[in-house]
């Protein structure tokens, strides 16, 4: 599982283990995403402001501090 999978999982158990576990890593990932902003489709995330904030300060802020954190990446 990727970096982020595993992030999402940890950080999402709950959201995480009612996915279906026999999909790959990355749709569940995109099903963890979905249930967390309230959205059906990742477009949404484009179109639902409401869904862009919750994507942004539950999953896209947080995992770019744990990349740091992990050294995956340098802040500027």
């Amino acid at each position: 599982m990727n970096h982020f999978c595993t992030w999402l999982s940890d950080n999402f158990p709950d959201e995480w283990l009612s996915t279906d576990d026999s999909k790959r890593p990355a749709d569940r990932s995109k099903q963890v995403i979905c249930s967390l902003c309230g959205i059906d489709s990742r477009k949404e995330l484009d179109t639902d402001s409401s869904a862009g904030f919750l994507f942004k300060n539950l999953i896209l802020d947080p995992y770019a501090e744990a990349r740091l954190a992990d050294g995956m990446d340098t802040k500027e």
